[in-house]
């Protein structure tokens, strides 16, 4: 009699090992001190993530918080498909931990968190290969992906920040044009031209990090990652809707500048904006979470299009039904008579 076969599941040697790893990673995280930046002491990789996260002057990185807890949300739901796979410990993690401990290393020298981000992310992907296997890692591929937003990338602020300015504060002036608004541009500030009254008497507004967008930008591209990934199936089907993230928050922050020259135009510029020794109005903010729902619901559009796009594709490219060789009349009149 030939014996059916098991598999051998999970075993508590993989839990432990499990456990282990992210105790390790805990470690490196809020317990090792690592970077000063310009401080006087160093800090730990949690500090400095803490930090960015509840930073009262920048809004930019605060999304941050809610990354782990989607990535455990994101495993979480796999759960029933992880524990039907078997683990596979590949000794091709070494290599990799290697790589990640050397970049911990050389940031922690060097005074840079950047390289201990780097390191600590490799930490995660070696260590899922090295105790559970490539299988494994395959099916925790988008949660590792999403964990890279937990990585406040200070650097990029700078390098982003001023060229959106310029393309949100050049797509307004479009739509000003079109509708014959007594509104100029000067550089990426936004005034106003209304006849008999002196310039900029009730808009002043200059286009600065917070109106360029960058205090949402990374917010918008982490909820358009999960959401082009739950709306899409296959790698390039929620690449291609992903890479709509970047035009649509232009779109939206464009559309928070049309309410800010609204409300400018309607209750005085001191309601809507304030002023620079005043910190955000209500109204401005409100005017500023506006890019969410314009993200959304254009990532729902353009998804229904793919989907449209791809059934059509399909029904073009799928061979005809074959059609009986024998007519209905034909099978009657080749009947036996009883």
């Amino acid at each position: 009699m030939e014996q059916s076969k098991t598999t051998r599941g999970w075993t508590g040697t993989d839990f432990i090992g499990l456990a282990l790893g992210l105790a390790a990673i805990a470690l490196l995280v809020i317990a090792q001190p690592y970077a000063a930046g310009y401080a006087d002491f160093r800090k730990t990789i949690g500090r400095i993530l803490w930090d960015r996260w509840f930073d009262a002057r920048s809004t930019v990185w605060q999304f941050g918080i809610l990354v782990v807890p989607v990535v455990s949300w994101l495993v979480w739901k796999r759960r029933a498909a992880l524990v039907r796979m078997t683990p596979a410990p590949s000794l091709l993690g070494l290599p990799i931990l290697l790589v990640a401990s050397s970049l911990y290393y050389v940031g922690f020298k060097a005074n840079n968190y950047y390289f201990g981000f780097i390191g600590v992310q490799l930490f995660v992907l070696g260590g899922i290969i090295w105790l559970l296997g490539w299988r494994i890692f395959r099916a925790v591929l988008f949660p590792w992906l999403m964990l890279c937003f937990v990585w406040p990338l200070i650097f990029l602020e700078e390098r982003i920040s001023f060229p959106l300015r310029q393309l949100s504060t050049q797509g307004i002036m479009v739509f000003i044009r079109l509708l014959g608004a007594p509104v100029a541009s000067e550089g990426t500030s936004l005034i106003s031209t209304s006849p008999g009254h002196e310039a900029g008497s009730w808009l002043l507004l200059k286009v600065d990090g917070p109106c360029s967008g960058m205090n949402t930008l990374f917010a918008l591209l982490f909820v358009g990652a999960l959401v082009s990934y739950f709306a899409q199936p296959g790698i390039w089907r929620r690449a291609l809707l992903f890479a709509c993230c970047v035009p649509l928050a232009l779109l939206g922050n464009m559309l928070r500048l049309a309410l800010l020259i609204l409300g400018c135009a309607v209750f005085g510029q001191q309601f809507a904006v304030g002023d620079q020794q005043n910190e955000m109005t209500t109204y401005h903010m409100l005017a500023g979470l506006m890019v969410f729902p314009v993200l959304i619901a254009g990532l729902r559009l353009i998804s229904k299009v793919i989907h449209a796009a791809v059934a059509k594709r399909k029904k073009h490219h799928s061979p005809p039904r074959a059609e009986s060789a024998t007519p209905v009349a034909a099978r009657k009149s080749l009947s036996i008579p009883s």
